[in-house]
């Protein structure tokens, strides 16, 4: 089990849900076909090229709210984010 994580939270995502962690907003994984997919392959070896590719985070609304319009900045071509 991950660090700081519920167990119940841990099998949902490896099970394909989107997850709902108070504090920490929306995180669902993401998917990726590891060869090319030929539609002569059965369909049970296309289904064995699906592997897992990373968790993805969506912020909830009142985040996103509390966050507002933060301005940007280019400083050493990496991009940072200052408030306002």
């Amino acid at each position: 089990m991950a660090f700081g994580y519920r167990a119940t939270d841990v099998k949902r995502t490896r099970d394909g849900c989107q997850v709902h962690i108070d504090g920490l907003d929306y995180f669902s994984p993401t998917l990726t076909v590891k060869g090319k997919v030929r539609p002569k392959i059965p369909l049970r070896d296309r289904n064995r090229m699906v592997h897992f590719k990373d968790i993805s985070f969506r912020m909830d609304k009142e985040l996103k709210h509390a966050v507002g319009n933060p301005s940007m900045e280019m400083a050493h071509w990496i991009w940072t984010l200052t408030a306002d």
